[in-house]
């Protein structure tokens, strides 16, 4: 007989080492609450890294350890039942993996056909069937995996675990079989939605959705928005928030009504730093704002966010624009601020990712939510 590969002892082992990795991975996620909702910036550096390493840690080596328990309980049973009973008692665990096989195969080839579906009919075969087949070749390795399970049925060449060892190979328990095919499934699964969005992103960027420009929105700008804030080309001071002279006041806005305009969505980016976003309002109904109004009837909302113009001394004239969307209904995905002041949140990707389309996911074809958008820029330089 080889070492055991089954034991009480291990059994003990995981069983601690899962109790003992649970209950740090609670302590970890109450700590991350109670740090996040209760005692927010008071909390010190230090615990913010322990609780973050610690969760990283902590849930995987519990996740491990709970399985190897139930690895060794699940087969320390079966052996005990073989003590009592005939050898090769579970050969039909090799039906029942392949049995799971032929369903996780399923999944993985509807998954496969859906998206060769959805891209034909976006008439992007030929880039989606760069991806098709490789995602064909995991889901027949997982029919395959079926196949040499099956093939341990075979008594005459299989035995289980438990039995005595005289030559023939040690068949696949069912328990075994059924978690190889679930990381078989996770990644057949994980490959088509990695394909998806790559075959989205090829899709779009041939129609003009991604990588745009500056220049290529402003071409297409069909509404007046003007700014009592700017004179000749410049923003007053008062809207931006450079010690010494700025008072942080959005700037005044007039724009067109859009007629099917449910309510507007506006923001400022600094063109000269990467589009760095300035002012970010998201449920406008009134076409006018009168200057200062995030700390008068918009103080306080998290849909209006606006922090002014503050460019680093010395870093001569930058450009401040203002855009204004009309959108017909509400966008599918929403800034969950109030921190929007920082360099993810670029005015490249308002367009693409927050002022989303409802049924863009149906029909790309769409351009989206927008009926209709104007700008208004102007510059600051620090004095």
């Amino acid at each position: 007989m080889t070492k055991e590969k089954y034991t009480h002892k291990q059994k003990k082992i995981f069983m601690i080492f899962s109790i003992v990795f649970f209950v740090l991975s609670v302590v970890f996620a109450v700590a991350g609450f109670v740090s996040d909702n209760i005692l927010s910036t008071a909390v010190p550096t230090w615990l913010i890294v322990l609780v973050v390493n610690g969760s990283f840690f902590s849930i995987p080596i519990f996740a491990i350890s709970f399985a190897a328990f139930i690895d060794q309980s699940f087969n320390l049973r079966r052996i005990e039942r073989h003590k009592e009973g005939e050898s090769n008692a579970h050969s039909k665990d090799s039906v029942a993996a392949f049995i799971v096989a032929l369903v996780v195969f399923a999944l993985s080839m509807a998954g496969n056909v859906s998206f060769i579906i959805k891209w034909h009919i976006y008439g992007v075969m030929d880039q989606a069937m760069i991806f098709a087949v490789p995602l064909c070749f995991v889901s027949f390795v997982i029919l395959i995996r079926g196949v040499l399970f099956l093939r341990q049925k075979n008594t005459e060449k299989y035995i289980d675990y438990a039995d005595t060892r005289d030559g023939r190979r040690v068949r696949t328990d069912v328990l075994s079989a059924c978690a190889r095919l679930v990381v078989w499934g996770l990644i057949a699964a994980m490959a088509i939605l990695q394909a998806d969005s790559m075959t989205k992103y090829i899709y779009k960027s041939n129609h003009g959705r991604y990588d745009k420009e500056i220049e290529d929105f402003r071409r297409k700008a069909t509404m007046n928005v003007s700014s009592e804030s700017l004179k000749d080309g410049v923003w007053d001071y008062a809207v931006t928030d450079i010690d010494g002279v700025g008072r942080n006041q959005s700037p005044q806005l007039s724009f067109d009504k859009v007629d099917g305009a449910e309510y507007y969505v506006i923001y400022m980016v600094d063109e000269s730093a990467n589009n760095w976003v300035h002012w970010y309002a998201e449920k406008v109904t009134e076409t006018e704002l009168p200057m200062g109004a995030n700390m008068a009837e918009y103080s306080g909302k998290q849909d209006f966010l606006y922090r002014g113009p503050y460019p680093p001394a010395g870093s001569g004239q930058h450009v401040y624009t203002v855009y204004v969307y009309a959108l017909k209904a509400e966008p599918d995905i929403r800034h969950d601020g109030p921190e929007f002041d920082e360099p993810w949140f670029a005015g490249d990707i308002l367009y693409y990712d927050i002022l989303n389309v409802s049924d863009s996911s149906l029909n790309p074809h769409l351009y989206g939510n927008v009926l209709a958008y104007g700008y208004v820029s102007g510059t600051v330089e620090r004095r």
